[in-house]
């Protein structure tokens, strides 16, 4: 039917009223593989597992995803002002760095609506999350779906370039700079009860969001409400 669409994007295109507008150009999509996109070709259905993902992951794959994208966007989109529309942030970093490129760091400035802060390290999250596991009737968990989709007893993670840990890249390799970044509505922000928990890996955690800060990034939490 033509409200069936293999790919989001689109039934997206089809039916957005402000993307039909004649200012939006439709360039195409990025090419990315068949078991990586939302609706998957049914030979890859093998791949989609958990492990391979996480593979992926620390392969460095994303990283070299979005650096494929950063060139995408020079070559077709710039000087025009790029629209990209994604599942996650995994490839946000690829058009980051594309404006970067052309425009330079200090002339960005970026504002971001997420409920996490995606420049926290892998090792750091995934500890974060085997406390809150261990004391989940004792304290306010954060992202608490976090905690039902992932078995942190049997994955491994290096700290790697993704979707979750991308700013932190960014960051440190003058993409962009820290204080020309604001996140609004961080559920992860560390609360009071958080910063008063003396276990290591919550206050790595803390720590972490305080170095950030301490650089410049600006972070406005999210309500509880």
């Amino acid at each position: 039917s033509e409200r069936s669409f293999l790919d989001p994007y689109d039934g997206l295109l089809k039916f957005s009223k402000v993307l039909s507008r004649e200012e939006y150009i439709k360039i195409g999509k990025f090419p990315i593989e068949s078991w990586l996109t939302p609706k998957p070709k049914i030979e890859d259905y093998p791949l989609l597992d958990p492990f391979k993902y996480q593979e992926f992951v620390n392969s460095g794959a994303v990283r070299a995803l979005s650096k494929n994208l950063e060139n995408f966007v020079m070559e077709k989109v710039l000087p025009d002002i790029p629209l990209m529309i994604g599942v996650d942030h995994s490839l946000t970093g690829g058009v980051l760095s594309a404006l970067s490129k052309k425009y330079g760091a200090e002339n960005i400035l970026i504002v971001m609506f997420d409920a996490h802060f995606d420049a926290i390290p892998a090792q750091i999250s995934l500890n974060l999350v085997k406390y809150m596991q261990e004391h989940q009737k004792e304290i306010h968990v954060l992202s608490p779906g976090l905690l039902d989709s992932m078995d942190v007893n049997n994955i491994t993670l290096k700290d790697s370039y993704s979707c979750a840990s991308f700013l932190d890249y960014l960051i440190q390799d003058g993409i962009i700079l820290p204080e020309n970044l604001i996140i609004y509505g961080c559920q992860d922000y560390p609360s009071e009860e958080y910063i008063s928990i003396e276990d290591s890996r919550v206050k790595q955690f803390v720590d972490c969001y305080r170095s950030f800060e301490e650089k410049g990034v600006k972070i406005i939490p999210g309500t509880k409400d």
